[in-house]
């Protein structure tokens, strides 16, 4: 279950290497650059801030701002796609 607070941490998830390359998936977002792994998906972490990602890093790396006090959900290696959104 997700934290009740818009920030939180997303630890130890997965998500596809094409997705880590489009500027659409958050524009805001800080990424690095990483490569893929088993069936071409990355480990990553992914901070939410106010309710959009906020930076994607690989997992197990140091964050690129201090995270303090967070709430985290480990994912246990579980998949994170995208959602389709209505406009």
């Amino acid at each position: 279950m997700l934290p009740s607070r818009s920030n939180y941490l997303l630890k130890n998830s997965r998500v596809p290497a094409s997705l880590l390359e489009m500027k659409s998936l958050a524009p805001s977002a800080s990424t690095v650059a990483t490569t893929g792994t088993e069936n071409n998906f990355c480990a990553v972490d992914i901070e939410i801030a106010a309710g959009t990602i906020a930076q994607i890093i690989p997992s197990g790396t140091e964050h690129l701002f201090p995270i303090t006090d967070i709430p985290t959900v480990d994912l246990c290696n579980r998949l994170i796609l995208p959602c389709f959104n209505e406009r």
